[in-house]
């Protein structure tokens, strides 16, 4: 399968800076970082099991490690951002 998201993201990068005047530099720093593999973790047990079985019902079997994770800090009471890749599951989170 051939990735094209960094070229992607390259160009999109650099409609994003185009025309910053000479001289100016907006971007501090800017990493290609490699696509990695999921990692599905098991419903919290504080998560009410309707709303679980609603989401296994729909295709969602198990939440991924960074909608546990953000799931876990909401569920604390703290604020969260979710930052990742398109289709990777913000939403859920």
């Amino acid at each position: 399968m051939l990735d094209q998201g960094s070229d992607f993201g390259r160009e999109l990068l650099a409609c994003a800076v185009d025309g910053t005047p000479s001289g100016e530099n907006p971007l501090r720093h800017v990493a290609d970082i490699p696509p990695r593999q999921g990692k599905p973790h098991e419903w919290p047990q504080w998560a009410h099991s309707e709303v679980v079985q609603a989401l296994v019902d729909r295709g969602i079997a198990a939440p991924w490690s960074h909608q546990l994770a953000a799931a876990e800090l909401a569920h604390d009471g703290r604020h969260v951002v979710v930052s990742t890749g398109t289709a990777s599951g913000k939403s859920l989170a």
